[in-house]
């Protein structure tokens, strides 16, 4: 996991105190960047790359472009692939930089072209926008608020507090987690502090000096209702085995804990069963915790 923070008006010293409260995310390094319009923050654990050539803030060749992210694209090699082919050069062999030159090519629809967990803030300096986005389950946090017309954002909430974001419940997520365990929507237990919701992307204008929209670029197909039991089988299989082979890409060593496990369904002369004290484990071949 790393830390990401950032905010639309320049501060060195308020980055570096946001970096600092998210240090646990990101013990392997921390940047900063800041122009006259964007600071930029980066806490990093190191997984993929583990050179200073993936450090981040992370630019792209021309310097139009600033990336900080937090999360893996597990299919950057197939992504990288094509953009080489259509021309562009890379220096590092990160996800990162995959991600700034798929917006180069795509702008926000890049995140189409990405199979991972990610949260991630884009500084498009020459068409004077940021942009942020969120994996299609949420598996990375990245909340925000507009504070006197800036947008600050981070991957905790703490941070937001050094901005004199004041720290007042908010009765709409209190009444949301305790009737379903969870608060929905974009809101959070703070005031003024919103979550960016799962499967969505933000672009906030520096001129205007709002947000300009916020949108869901994915959500769940409805299920082939013509599926055979047979074919069902074979798809989830499929996809967990292709799941855990996508999830072992790493430059370091990886482990694999789980909780809980799947019970197999058996068939009995057309009936099911459902064993008890059954359980599936995985082992990642060659991997140690």
């Amino acid at each position: 996991m790393c830390g990401i923070n950032g905010f639309t008006f320049k501060d060195d010293l308020l980055i570096a105190k946001m970096n600092d409260l998210i240090s646990h995310r990101g013990p392997d390094g921390s940047g900063s960047f800041s122009d006259e319009y964007v600071t930029l923050g980066h806490r990093r654990l190191k997984i993929i790359d583990l050179s200073a050539k993936a450090s981040q803030p992370m630019f792209d060749d021309k310097h139009e472009l600033a990336l900080v992210f937090n999360g893996e694209i597990y299919n950057f090699m197939d992504v990288k692939k094509i953009l080489e082919d259509d021309g562009y050069k890379f220096r590092s062999h990160s996800d990162s930089e995959v991600i700034l030159y798929s917006y180069k090519k795509w702008g926000p629809d890049c995140v189409k072209h990405f199979n991972g967990m990610w949260a991630f803030a884009i500084y498009d300096m020459k068409n004077r926008k940021v942009f942020l986005s969120r994996d299609r389950l949420g598996k990375k946090p990245l909340f925000y608020c507009i504070k006197d017309g800036s947008l600050v954002f981070s991957s905790e909430i703490r941070p937001f507090f050094i901005h004199g974001i004041k720290k007042e419940l908010n009765p709409k997520a209190v009444s949301s987690f305790l009737s379903y365990r969870y608060v929905l929507g974009n809101e959070t237990m703070f005031k003024n502090i919103y979550k960016l919701p799962p499967a969505s992307s933000m672009l906030f204008s520096l001129t205007k000096r709002k947000i300009e929209k916020i949108w869901e670029y994915w959500d769940l197909e409805d299920a082939d209702s013509e599926m055979t039991l047979e074919d069902a089988e074979s798809q989830v299989d499929g996809l967990l085995k292709d799941a855990v082979k996508l999830r072992q890409i790493s430059d370091v060593p990886i482990g694999s804990i789980n909780s809980g496990g799947l019970k197999p369904c058996l068939r009995d002369n057309g009936k099911d069963k459902s064993p008890q004290n059954t359980d599936i484990h995985c082992e990642i071949p060659g991997k140690g915790i």
